[in-house]
């Protein structure tokens, strides 16, 4: 027999985090290019637990949604005027703002969550969630 130590799992490195004040920056970015063609959108992953939980925002990007059939060939014309995206496809936009990577998921659902929204107030702007909020928690990585 062999007196071998076990090896030990490697750390995973993770990504930096950005200031909850460029983050909130970019939020609003997002906030103000959905607004202008009238695109609703929710927060979703990290961004949305901690609006929920009433908490800075922390990580390394920033994450909402936009339901597929709210999002019609006009608005994508209208937000490409105002703001470039980085990459586009049929179930993601992507953008940088500020040096902070903004994923938009376009979620191809009719379920309920995604159509009665939760408004709430989070650093004086009203956003809104997936209603109920645990069963969307429970269930985020379908909607990648």
């Amino acid at each position: 027999m062999h007196d071998m130590e076990p090896t030990k799992p490697k750390a995973v490195k993770k990504s930096p985090s950005l200031s909850h004040e460029k983050l909130m920056k970019a939020l609003y970015f997002v906030e103000d290019l959905f607004s202008r063609p009238n695109i609703p959108f929710f927060l979703l992953d990290e961004t949305a637990l901690s609006a929920k939980e009433n908490k800075n925002l922390e990580g390394d990007h920033i994450t909402v949604g936009i339901r597929k059939l709210d999002f019609q060939p006009n608005n994508i014309s209208m937000m490409d005027s105002l703001y470039m995206p980085k990459s586009i496809d049929d179930k993601h936009i992507e953008y940088v703002y500020d040096d902070v990577p903004i994923t938009v998921k376009i979620i191809d659902s009719a379920d309920d969550m995604f159509r009665n929204l939760n408004t709430f107030m989070y650093q004086y702007e009203a956003f809104s969630l997936p209603n109920p909020f645990d069963k969307y928690w429970e269930t985020r990585h379908q909607y990648t």
